[in-house]
């Protein structure tokens, strides 16, 4: 009986790192555009391609990050990369 108990707490035991996992895989880090136009580029670099635009108080989702910039996703689906001085994180979700 001890042993069913020990396997018991070693499965449930086990469980748990991959339950952060998932956690942070669900997790959406948001934020909002701080400048009054931003121009968003194909790659994290000014020198990429210009997408679009984007204009102050926008909220975006972000999907990634490199060194000085943040790759967002705006809710009609346009990706794109921002230098991340212009945007304020919000609280992740």
């Amino acid at each position: 009986k001890k042993i069913e108990i020990i396997w018991y707490v070693l499965f449930i035991i086990s469980l748990i790192p991959g339950g952060y996992s998932i956690l942070d895989t669900y997790t959406i880090q948001e934020g909002i555009i701080i400048s009054p136009e931003v121009e968003v580029f194909s790659s994290p670099s000014s020198y990429s391609t210009k997408l679009f635009n984007v204009h102050e108080g926008l909220k975006i989702n972000i999907q990634d990050q490199s060194d000085n910039w943040f790759e967002i996703e705006l809710i009609d689906g346009k990706i794109g990369w921002i230098e991340s001085s212009e945007i304020r994180l919000l609280k992740t979700r």
